[in-house]
C-alpha cells in the first residue's frame, strides 16, 4: 500500500498509519506492506523504478 501524504514525513507519521490499518491486517490476517510517501516528492520524482512505474500504470486511487 503506498500512501501519498502531506504530513511530515517521519517515523510518527508513519506509525499513524500502521496503526490505522493493523485490526485489518489481524482481521484478514495477511500483512501489508506499508510505503508513506510524500505528496509532493512522488510527483517531482522522476524515478523510472519499477515500483514507480507499476503505481504509475496501475495505482488506484482510495
Amino acid at each position: 500500500i503506498l500512501i501519498l501524504t502531506t504530513l511530515p514525513p517521519t517515523i510518527e507519521t508513519e506509525r499513524r498509519f500502521r496503526d490505522k490499518l493493523y485490526n485489518l491486517e489481524l482481521e484478514l490476517e495477511e500483512p501489508f506492506s506499508l510505503f508513506v510517501y510524500p505528496k509532493n516528492k512522488w510527483k517531482e520524482s522522476k524515478t523510472a523504478t519499477p515500483f514507480h512505474m507499476a503505481i504509475d500504470k496501475d495505482g488506484l486511487l482510495i
